[in-house]
Protein backbone atom coordinates (compact mmCIF):
# COMPACT_ATOMS: atom_id res chain seq x y z
CA UNK A 1 0.00 0.00 0.00
CA UNK A 2 1.12 3.53 -0.41
CA UNK A 3 1.05 5.96 2.40
CA UNK A 4 -1.98 6.96 2.44
CA UNK A 5 -4.64 5.19 4.05
CA UNK A 6 -7.39 3.23 2.59
CA UNK A 7 -10.28 4.54 3.45
CA UNK A 8 -13.70 2.28 3.62
CA UNK A 9 -17.15 3.32 3.97
CA UNK A 10 -20.10 -0.06 4.55
CA UNK A 11 -23.56 1.17 4.95
CA UNK A 12 -25.66 -1.60 6.22
CA UNK A 13 -28.90 -0.09 4.72
CA UNK A 14 -31.79 0.22 6.89
CA UNK A 15 -30.26 -1.00 10.03
CA UNK A 16 -31.67 0.85 13.06
CA UNK A 17 -29.53 1.35 16.50
CA UNK A 18 -31.19 -0.77 18.67
CA UNK A 19 -31.07 -4.07 16.51
CA UNK A 20 -27.02 -3.38 15.91
CA UNK A 21 -26.04 -6.50 18.77
CA UNK A 22 -24.92 -9.15 16.01
CA UNK A 23 -23.27 -6.50 14.12
CA UNK A 24 -21.81 -5.17 17.00
CA UNK A 25 -20.22 -8.17 18.85
CA UNK A 26 -18.46 -8.67 15.41
CA UNK A 27 -16.87 -5.32 15.30
CA UNK A 28 -15.59 -5.59 18.56
CA UNK A 29 -13.57 -8.29 17.98
CA UNK A 30 -11.71 -6.30 15.23
CA UNK A 31 -11.36 -2.99 17.55
CA UNK A 32 -13.91 -1.19 16.62
CA UNK A 33 -15.05 1.97 18.55
CA UNK A 34 -18.74 2.70 18.91
CA UNK A 35 -20.80 5.60 18.76
CA UNK A 36 -23.78 5.79 20.48
CA UNK A 37 -25.20 8.48 19.58
CA UNK A 38 -25.00 8.73 15.55
CA UNK A 39 -28.07 10.68 13.34
CA UNK A 40 -29.05 10.14 9.81
CA UNK A 41 -29.96 13.17 8.15
CA UNK A 42 -32.65 12.14 6.92
CA UNK A 43 -35.07 8.83 6.95
CA UNK A 44 -34.54 7.33 3.28
CA UNK A 45 -31.53 6.71 1.22
CA UNK A 46 -30.92 8.91 -1.51
CA UNK A 47 -31.15 12.21 0.59
CA UNK A 48 -28.67 10.42 3.48
CA UNK A 49 -26.33 9.39 0.98
CA UNK A 50 -26.00 12.61 -0.85
CA UNK A 51 -25.58 13.97 3.11
CA UNK A 52 -22.86 11.58 3.95
CA UNK A 53 -20.89 11.80 0.25
CA UNK A 54 -21.45 16.26 0.69
CA UNK A 55 -21.21 16.40 4.22
CA UNK A 56 -24.34 18.87 3.83
CA UNK A 57 -27.89 18.78 4.73
CA UNK A 58 -30.75 17.59 2.65
CA UNK A 59 -31.55 21.37 2.36
CA UNK A 60 -29.02 22.41 0.87
CA UNK A 61 -27.53 19.28 -1.32
CA UNK A 62 -31.12 19.16 -2.84
CA UNK A 63 -31.37 15.73 -3.22
CA UNK A 64 -34.69 15.15 -1.21
CA UNK A 65 -38.29 14.74 -2.19
CA UNK A 66 -41.02 17.22 -2.69
CA UNK A 67 -44.55 17.45 -3.44
CA UNK A 68 -44.09 17.12 -6.92
CA UNK A 69 -40.47 15.19 -7.04
CA UNK A 70 -40.85 11.51 -6.16
CA UNK A 71 -39.00 8.68 -6.34
CA UNK A 72 -37.63 7.27 -8.93
CA UNK A 73 -37.02 11.27 -9.74
CA UNK A 74 -35.33 12.25 -6.90
CA UNK A 75 -31.39 12.28 -7.57
CA UNK A 76 -28.56 14.48 -6.42
CA UNK A 77 -27.99 17.00 -9.00
CA UNK A 78 -25.08 19.13 -7.01
CA UNK A 79 -22.26 16.94 -7.59
CA UNK A 80 -19.40 19.34 -7.12
CA UNK A 81 -19.46 19.08 -3.31
CA UNK A 82 -18.90 15.04 -3.32
CA UNK A 83 -16.39 13.31 -1.60
CA UNK A 84 -15.12 11.14 -4.48
CA UNK A 85 -13.85 14.26 -6.41
CA UNK A 86 -11.67 15.33 -3.43
CA UNK A 87 -10.27 12.09 -3.12
CA UNK A 88 -9.52 12.10 -6.96
CA UNK A 89 -7.34 14.74 -6.26
CA UNK A 90 -5.26 13.29 -3.57
CA UNK A 91 -4.55 10.02 -5.74
CA UNK A 92 -7.40 7.54 -4.31
CA UNK A 93 -8.81 5.18 -6.75
CA UNK A 94 -12.66 5.14 -5.89
CA UNK A 95 -14.80 2.24 -5.69
CA UNK A 96 -18.48 1.61 -5.62
CA UNK A 97 -20.30 -1.88 -4.59
CA UNK A 98 -23.62 -1.69 -3.90
CA UNK A 99 -26.64 -3.84 -4.02
CA UNK A 100 -28.75 -0.72 -3.59
CA UNK A 101 -30.49 0.73 -6.64
CA UNK A 102 -30.08 3.85 -5.28
CA UNK A 103 -26.55 4.16 -4.56
CA UNK A 104 -25.56 4.22 -7.89
CA UNK A 105 -23.98 6.95 -10.08
CA UNK A 106 -28.09 7.02 -11.98
CA UNK A 107 -28.81 8.88 -8.31
CA UNK A 108 -26.37 11.56 -9.02
CA UNK A 109 -23.65 9.64 -6.92
CA UNK A 110 -20.59 9.72 -9.46
CA UNK A 111 -17.23 10.01 -9.24
CA UNK A 112 -16.53 6.39 -8.95
CA UNK A 113 -13.76 4.91 -10.75
CA UNK A 114 -15.23 1.14 -10.36
CA UNK A 115 -19.04 0.62 -10.17
CA UNK A 116 -20.38 -2.95 -9.28
CA UNK A 117 -23.53 -3.25 -8.88
CA UNK A 118 -25.54 -6.22 -7.89
CA UNK A 119 -29.19 -6.63 -7.41
CA UNK A 120 -30.82 -8.03 -4.90
CA UNK A 121 -32.89 -10.14 -6.73
CA UNK A 122 -32.31 -10.20 -10.38
CA UNK A 123 -34.97 -8.65 -12.56
CA UNK A 124 -36.68 -10.55 -15.56
CA UNK A 125 -37.08 -7.58 -18.51
CA UNK A 126 -39.33 -8.42 -20.53
CA UNK A 127 -40.51 -4.77 -21.38
CA UNK A 128 -38.74 -1.73 -22.84
CA UNK A 129 -38.27 1.30 -21.49
CA UNK A 130 -41.29 2.96 -22.85
CA UNK A 131 -43.23 0.32 -21.50
CA UNK A 132 -41.70 0.09 -18.13
CA UNK A 133 -42.55 3.87 -18.15
CA UNK A 134 -46.37 3.71 -18.88
CA UNK A 135 -46.69 1.16 -16.87
CA UNK A 136 -45.13 2.52 -13.79
CA UNK A 137 -46.75 6.04 -13.99
CA UNK A 138 -50.53 3.63 -14.09
CA UNK A 139 -49.47 1.65 -11.46
CA UNK A 140 -48.82 4.89 -9.07
CA UNK A 141 -52.24 5.94 -9.61
CA UNK A 142 -54.01 2.81 -9.09
CA UNK A 143 -54.15 0.68 -5.97
CA UNK A 144 -55.03 -2.87 -7.13
CA UNK A 145 -54.28 -5.38 -9.71
CA UNK A 146 -57.83 -5.24 -11.81
CA UNK A 147 -57.61 -1.03 -11.58
CA UNK A 148 -54.45 -1.57 -13.25
CA UNK A 149 -55.59 -4.15 -15.40
CA UNK A 150 -59.02 -2.25 -16.83
CA UNK A 151 -56.86 0.59 -17.12
CA UNK A 152 -54.46 -1.03 -19.51
CA UNK A 153 -57.74 -2.11 -21.63
CA UNK A 154 -59.23 1.42 -21.72
CA UNK A 155 -55.99 2.55 -22.98
CA UNK A 156 -55.90 -0.06 -25.61
CA UNK A 157 -52.54 -1.33 -24.16
CA UNK A 158 -53.08 -5.30 -25.15
CA UNK A 159 -49.70 -5.44 -25.78
CA UNK A 160 -47.96 -4.33 -22.69
CA UNK A 161 -50.78 -6.05 -20.27
CA UNK A 162 -49.86 -9.44 -22.06
CA UNK A 163 -45.83 -8.80 -21.52
CA UNK A 164 -46.45 -7.38 -18.52
CA UNK A 165 -48.38 -10.12 -16.99
CA UNK A 166 -46.19 -13.04 -18.26
CA UNK A 167 -43.78 -10.39 -16.39
CA UNK A 168 -44.83 -10.81 -13.25
CA UNK A 169 -45.57 -14.26 -13.33
CA UNK A 170 -42.24 -14.81 -14.53
CA UNK A 171 -40.70 -13.11 -11.76
CA UNK A 172 -43.09 -14.40 -8.86
CA UNK A 173 -41.86 -17.62 -10.09
CA UNK A 174 -38.37 -16.47 -9.93
CA UNK A 175 -38.60 -15.22 -6.36
CA UNK A 176 -39.17 -18.69 -4.96
CA UNK A 177 -36.57 -20.55 -7.06
CA UNK A 178 -34.43 -17.54 -5.44
CA UNK A 179 -35.98 -18.32 -2.06
CA UNK A 180 -35.10 -21.85 -2.14
CA UNK A 181 -31.38 -22.38 -3.78
CA UNK A 182 -30.13 -18.27 -3.01
CA UNK A 183 -31.66 -18.01 0.38
CA UNK A 184 -33.87 -15.12 -0.85
CA UNK A 185 -34.86 -12.66 0.71
CA UNK A 186 -32.21 -12.75 3.79
CA UNK A 187 -29.09 -12.87 1.12
CA UNK A 188 -29.42 -10.10 -1.05
CA UNK A 189 -26.34 -9.83 -2.70
CA UNK A 190 -23.90 -9.16 -0.13
CA UNK A 191 -22.31 -12.39 -1.10
CA UNK A 192 -21.49 -11.64 -4.40
CA UNK A 193 -20.40 -8.00 -2.96
CA UNK A 194 -17.64 -9.91 -0.70
CA UNK A 195 -16.43 -11.82 -3.87
CA UNK A 196 -16.21 -9.20 -5.93
CA UNK A 197 -14.46 -7.62 -2.94
CA UNK A 198 -11.78 -10.31 -2.55
CA UNK A 199 -11.15 -10.33 -6.56
CA UNK A 200 -10.75 -6.87 -6.64
CA UNK A 201 -8.47 -6.41 -3.64
CA UNK A 202 -5.89 -9.46 -5.31
CA UNK A 203 -5.45 -7.22 -8.33
CA UNK A 204 -5.33 -3.91 -6.79
CA UNK A 205 -2.66 -3.73 -4.26
CA UNK A 206 -0.64 -0.75 -4.67
CA UNK A 207 -3.55 1.55 -4.88
CA UNK A 208 -4.94 3.67 -2.32
CA UNK A 209 -8.55 2.60 -2.28
CA UNK A 210 -11.74 4.57 -1.14
CA UNK A 211 -14.12 1.72 -0.98
CA UNK A 212 -17.95 2.66 -0.41
CA UNK A 213 -20.25 -0.65 0.05
CA UNK A 214 -24.08 -0.81 0.50
CA UNK A 215 -25.23 -3.84 1.86
CA UNK A 216 -29.09 -4.07 1.21
CA UNK A 217 -29.90 -7.07 3.57
CA UNK A 218 -32.17 -5.18 6.22
CA UNK A 219 -34.14 -4.06 3.63
CA UNK A 220 -37.78 -5.44 3.17
CA UNK A 221 -38.64 -7.43 1.65
CA UNK A 222 -38.30 -10.28 4.31
CA UNK A 223 -41.32 -12.79 3.22
CA UNK A 224 -41.10 -14.14 -0.08
CA UNK A 225 -44.54 -13.31 -0.49
CA UNK A 226 -44.54 -10.10 0.56
CA UNK A 227 -47.04 -7.50 -0.62
CA UNK A 228 -44.91 -3.83 -0.03
CA UNK A 229 -48.23 -2.11 -1.25
CA UNK A 230 -48.82 -2.62 2.43
CA UNK A 231 -46.37 0.55 2.87
CA UNK A 232 -48.49 3.21 1.20
CA UNK A 233 -51.35 1.74 2.47
CA UNK A 234 -50.19 2.35 6.16
CA UNK A 235 -49.68 5.99 4.64
CA UNK A 236 -53.02 6.52 3.50
CA UNK A 237 -55.43 4.61 6.09
CA UNK A 238 -52.79 4.40 9.55
CA UNK A 239 -54.02 0.74 9.31
CA UNK A 240 -51.53 -2.30 10.29
CA UNK A 241 -52.02 -5.72 9.92
CA UNK A 242 -50.17 -6.96 13.15
CA UNK A 243 -49.72 -10.52 12.33
CA UNK A 244 -47.61 -9.16 9.10
CA UNK A 245 -45.91 -6.91 12.22
CA UNK A 246 -44.84 -9.78 13.98
CA UNK A 247 -43.19 -11.44 10.98
CA UNK A 248 -41.00 -8.61 10.04
CA UNK A 249 -40.01 -8.11 13.59
CA UNK A 250 -38.77 -11.85 13.42
CA UNK A 251 -37.40 -11.36 10.11
CA UNK A 252 -35.28 -8.44 11.34
CA UNK A 253 -33.37 -9.93 13.86
CA UNK A 254 -32.91 -12.85 11.66
CA UNK A 255 -31.58 -10.60 9.19
CA UNK A 256 -29.33 -8.46 11.30
CA UNK A 257 -27.90 -12.05 12.84
CA UNK A 258 -27.20 -13.05 9.22
CA UNK A 259 -25.32 -9.52 8.19
CA UNK A 260 -23.46 -9.79 11.46
CA UNK A 261 -21.79 -13.30 9.62
CA UNK A 262 -21.09 -11.24 6.62
CA UNK A 263 -19.95 -9.01 8.03
CA UNK A 264 -17.35 -10.79 9.36
CA UNK A 265 -16.48 -12.48 6.38
CA UNK A 266 -15.75 -8.91 4.96
CA UNK A 267 -13.72 -7.96 7.34
CA UNK A 268 -12.24 -10.62 7.12
CA UNK A 269 -11.27 -10.44 3.44
CA UNK A 270 -9.51 -7.24 4.38
CA UNK A 271 -7.62 -8.47 6.65
CA UNK A 272 -6.76 -10.94 4.41
CA UNK A 273 -5.39 -8.74 2.08
CA UNK A 274 -3.72 -6.77 4.03
CA UNK A 275 -5.58 -3.71 3.81
CA UNK A 276 -7.78 -3.50 7.46
CA UNK A 277 -4.70 -1.98 9.68
CA UNK A 278 -4.19 0.68 7.07
CA UNK A 279 -7.59 1.61 6.75
CA UNK A 280 -10.16 3.89 7.88
CA UNK A 281 -12.92 1.97 8.30
CA UNK A 282 -16.53 3.49 8.47
CA UNK A 283 -19.71 1.13 9.57
CA UNK A 284 -22.97 2.59 9.38
CA UNK A 285 -26.30 2.90 8.34
CA UNK A 286 -28.66 5.38 6.07
CA UNK A 287 -31.79 4.83 8.41
CA UNK A 288 -33.20 2.70 10.34
CA UNK A 289 -36.84 1.03 10.33
CA UNK A 290 -40.24 1.61 11.81
CA UNK A 291 -41.63 -1.80 12.67
CA UNK A 292 -45.08 -1.18 13.85
CA UNK A 293 -44.01 1.49 16.62
CA UNK A 294 -46.10 4.48 16.30
CA UNK A 295 -48.63 2.58 14.13
CA UNK A 296 -46.10 2.96 11.21
CA UNK A 297 -44.11 0.32 9.00
CA UNK A 298 -41.22 0.84 6.67
CA UNK A 299 -39.23 3.95 6.52
CA UNK A 300 -39.17 7.80 4.90
CA UNK A 301 -41.48 10.52 5.87
CA UNK A 302 -40.88 10.25 9.20
CA UNK A 303 -38.37 11.37 12.11
CA UNK A 304 -38.63 9.16 14.51
CA UNK A 305 -36.06 7.47 16.48
CA UNK A 306 -36.24 4.39 14.97
CA UNK A 307 -35.15 5.99 12.15
CA UNK A 308 -32.58 8.44 12.99
CA UNK A 309 -30.29 6.70 15.73
CA UNK A 310 -28.25 4.53 13.77
CA UNK A 311 -25.10 2.51 14.56
CA UNK A 312 -21.74 4.13 13.99
CA UNK A 313 -18.70 2.19 14.34
CA UNK A 314 -15.22 3.20 13.57
CA UNK A 315 -11.65 2.15 12.88
CA UNK A 316 -9.18 4.07 12.83
CA UNK A 317 -5.29 3.23 11.17
CA UNK A 318 -2.54 2.57 13.74
CA UNK A 319 -1.16 6.52 13.40
CA UNK A 320 -4.85 7.88 13.59
CA UNK A 321 -5.65 8.47 17.52
CA UNK A 322 -9.39 7.11 18.03
CA UNK A 323 -11.47 9.94 19.13
CA UNK A 324 -13.62 8.47 21.95
CA UNK A 325 -17.14 7.82 22.52
CA UNK A 326 -18.18 11.43 23.98
CA UNK A 327 -22.05 10.97 23.19
CA UNK A 328 -23.26 10.31 26.69
CA UNK A 329 -26.77 11.37 27.52
CA UNK A 330 -27.00 15.26 27.72
CA UNK A 331 -23.54 15.29 25.74
CA UNK A 332 -22.71 15.41 22.06
CA UNK A 333 -24.15 14.50 19.25
CA UNK A 334 -23.07 13.12 15.36
CA UNK A 335 -24.21 13.84 12.28
CA UNK A 336 -23.42 11.62 9.73
CA UNK A 337 -22.73 14.40 7.97
CA UNK A 338 -19.61 15.09 9.17
CA UNK A 339 -18.59 11.58 8.06
CA UNK A 340 -16.86 13.47 5.15
CA UNK A 341 -14.97 15.67 6.85
CA UNK A 342 -13.36 12.67 9.33
CA UNK A 343 -12.60 11.19 6.05
CA UNK A 344 -10.70 14.17 4.22
CA UNK A 345 -8.76 14.43 7.40
CA UNK A 346 -7.44 10.32 7.23
CA UNK A 347 -7.66 11.16 3.63
CA UNK A 348 -4.26 14.38 4.27
CA UNK A 349 -3.10 12.14 7.36
CA UNK A 350 -4.47 14.63 9.72
CA UNK A 351 -5.86 13.56 13.54
CA UNK A 352 -8.88 15.20 13.39
CA UNK A 353 -10.04 17.39 16.57
CA UNK A 354 -13.51 16.02 18.61
CA UNK A 355 -15.07 19.00 16.89
CA UNK A 356 -15.20 17.40 13.95
CA UNK A 357 -17.47 14.37 14.71
CA UNK A 358 -19.10 15.73 17.71
CA UNK A 359 -21.68 18.59 18.06
CA UNK A 360 -24.21 20.09 20.45
CA UNK A 361 -26.47 20.26 17.46
CA UNK A 362 -27.85 18.04 14.82
CA UNK A 363 -30.88 17.72 12.30
CA UNK A 364 -32.79 15.75 10.27
CA UNK A 365 -35.19 16.78 7.69
CA UNK A 366 -38.17 15.17 5.67
CA UNK A 367 -40.28 16.82 3.11
CA UNK A 368 -43.00 14.47 3.27
CA UNK A 369 -43.58 11.56 1.00
CA UNK A 370 -41.00 9.61 -0.96
CA UNK A 371 -42.20 7.71 -3.16
CA UNK A 372 -46.39 8.51 -5.12
CA UNK A 373 -49.24 7.66 -3.51
CA UNK A 374 -52.34 6.39 -5.35
CA UNK A 375 -55.46 8.06 -3.35
CA UNK A 376 -58.77 6.77 -3.26
CA UNK A 377 -60.43 8.56 -1.09
CA UNK A 378 -60.74 12.25 0.47
CA UNK A 379 -60.31 10.00 3.75
CA UNK A 380 -56.79 9.10 2.42
CA UNK A 381 -56.23 12.17 0.56
CA UNK A 382 -56.48 13.73 4.15
CA UNK A 383 -54.29 11.58 5.08
CA UNK A 384 -51.82 12.07 3.06
CA UNK A 385 -51.54 15.91 3.24
CA UNK A 386 -51.03 15.85 6.81
CA UNK A 387 -47.58 13.76 5.54
CA UNK A 388 -46.91 16.24 3.14
CA UNK A 389 -44.95 18.67 5.17
CA UNK A 390 -41.68 20.31 5.75
CA UNK A 391 -40.36 18.60 8.82
CA UNK A 392 -36.83 19.25 10.82
CA UNK A 393 -35.74 17.28 13.94
CA UNK A 394 -33.34 18.63 16.16
CA UNK A 395 -30.95 17.23 18.89
CA UNK A 396 -29.80 19.41 20.93
CA UNK A 397 -28.10 17.60 24.25
CA UNK A 398 -30.51 15.80 26.43
CA UNK A 399 -33.21 17.07 23.96
CA UNK A 400 -34.98 16.11 20.84
CA UNK A 401 -37.82 18.37 18.90
CA UNK A 402 -39.85 18.16 16.01
CA UNK A 403 -40.90 20.77 14.05
CA UNK A 404 -43.30 21.65 11.37
CA UNK A 405 -42.03 24.34 8.74
CA UNK A 406 -45.23 24.61 6.58
CA UNK A 407 -47.26 25.13 9.83
CA UNK A 408 -44.79 26.46 11.78
CA UNK A 409 -44.87 24.54 14.99
CA UNK A 410 -43.40 21.91 17.43
CA UNK A 411 -45.12 18.49 17.20
CA UNK A 412 -43.36 16.91 19.92
CA UNK A 413 -40.21 17.84 22.55
CA UNK A 414 -38.20 14.84 24.50
CA UNK A 415 -35.55 14.10 26.61
CA UNK A 416 -33.79 11.46 27.02
CA UNK A 417 -32.28 12.22 30.39
CA UNK A 418 -35.25 11.25 33.48
CA UNK A 419 -33.62 13.97 35.71
CA UNK A 420 -33.55 16.75 33.27
CA UNK A 421 -37.32 19.04 32.45
CA UNK A 422 -38.19 21.08 29.46
CA UNK A 423 -38.94 24.26 30.93
CA UNK A 424 -38.53 27.65 29.02
CA UNK A 425 -34.95 27.84 28.73
CA UNK A 426 -34.82 24.42 26.58
CA UNK A 427 -37.55 25.28 24.42
CA UNK A 428 -36.54 28.55 23.78
CA UNK A 429 -33.08 27.21 22.84
CA UNK A 430 -34.50 24.60 20.53
CA UNK A 431 -36.50 27.40 18.91
CA UNK A 432 -32.62 29.33 18.31
CA UNK A 433 -31.74 26.49 16.81
CA UNK A 434 -34.46 25.85 14.43
CA UNK A 435 -34.44 29.19 13.71
CA UNK A 436 -30.53 29.33 13.20
CA UNK A 437 -31.39 25.98 11.06
CA UNK A 438 -33.81 27.69 8.41
CA UNK A 439 -31.28 31.08 8.22
CA UNK A 440 -28.48 28.61 6.94
CA UNK A 441 -30.21 26.66 4.29
CA UNK A 442 -32.38 29.01 3.02
CA UNK A 443 -30.10 32.24 3.30
CA UNK A 444 -32.81 34.75 4.28
CA UNK A 445 -34.23 35.97 7.48
CA UNK A 446 -36.22 34.03 9.32
CA UNK A 447 -39.23 35.27 11.76
CA UNK A 448 -38.53 33.80 15.29
CA UNK A 449 -40.21 31.36 16.20
CA UNK A 450 -43.09 31.89 18.56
Amino acid sequence: MGELPNLIVIILDTLRKDYDIPVRNVLEKFGFVSYERAIAPAPWTVPSHASMLTGLYPALHGAHETKKRKIPSVKLDKKDNLLTFKLKEFGYDTVLLTSNFFVHPHFGFVGFDNVYYVPPLPEIKLLSDSERQILRKIVQNQSNFRRIFLELVRKNHYRLLLKGGTQYLMQTFYKHFFALFKHWPTEKGISQIISYLDRYLSKNKSENMFIFINSIEMHEPYLVNDNLKILSDNLKTNSLDMSLVTAWRQRYVTESEYLGKKLFELLSVLRKHNVLDNSLVIVTSDHGQLLGEHGRIGHGNFLYDELLRVPLFIKYPQWMSPTSDKTSVGGSWISLTSLKSLITHGALGKIPSKKVLFSDTVFAESYGIAGRVAINSKREKLSVKKLEKYRIAVYHRAFKAIFNVNDWKFECIKQYDPTTEIDDVILRRMKKEITKFLRVVTSTKISSIR
